[in-house]
């Protein structure tokens, strides 16, 4: 009967509304955990597993993706340190891709784009990706990272300064990937530079850049 459905449709609304606040309950309770404890270097490790706890309750949060990117980051980074780079290239492929997850879930941060170039940036994949990468994600699934959606360094620092005109050191790492191949973008070096002299005036190393681009020749 009519009056039957409308009450099974209720019982189902209600019972998705339920598991809906378990889960986000689960997934705020691992991510406070994985984050209070992130920036301890002896916790890094515990610090990903609670991350990653959080992100299986419910993958679609921003914060808990973006911590999880950076604790993939500072893993690669202390991996590096200790020359085991196999090791430092699987936790840089983890972190792009959870910062892209967590661009999926919100697109308007600057420091998610600017940490994304800072991770490419780590692996000199500065400009547009010419191959896609595999990753497996948390629960071992295989992920496709595409050449598409990673781009490069340079496009994340451009789209991070555009959110946020005054992400100071964005400035400084775009500028000087483009100082290092200054007889391709002078230009776009000058470009950046004189925008940074504008927000930053006080700043004497963006004049010395912006002077040294534009002496170039």
């Amino acid at each position: 009967t009519p009056q039957k459905f409308f009450l099974f449709g209720i019982l189902c609304f209600l019972s998705a509304t339920i598991l809906w606040n378990i889960k986000r309950e689960f997934q705020e309770i691992h991510y406070f955990r994985g984050y209070e404890i992130s920036r301890d270097p002896r916790q890094q490790a515990m610090s990903r597993q609670e991350l990653e706890t959080a992100w299986d309750w419910f993958s679609k949060e921003v914060n808990t993706n973006y911590e999880l990117a950076n604790a993939y980051a500072r893993l690669s980074q202390m991996m590096l340190k200790e020359g085991l780079q196999d090791k430092a290239e699987i936790y840089a492929k983890k972190a792009l891709w959870a910062y892209l997850e967590a661009l999926r879930s919100n697109n308007g941060y600057d420091e998610i784009y600017f940490n994304l170039a800072a991770t490419l940036a780590q692996f000199n994949l500065v400009d547009q990706l010419q191959y896609d990468m595999e990753v497996l994600d948390p629960l071992g699934q295989k992920q496709i990272l595409q050449a598409k959606e990673l781009l490069g360094a340079r496009f994340h620092y451009s789209r991070a300064l555009l959110i946020n005109p005054m992400l100071k050191d964005a400035y400084l790492f775009l500028g000087n990937s483009y100082l290092r191949e200054r007889d391709r973008y002078k230009a776009e070096a000058i470009a950046l530079f004189s925008q940074a002299v504008y927000f930053f005036p006080e700043e004497r190393e963006f004049l010395a850049k912006l002077e040294f681009a534009r002496n170039f020749k």
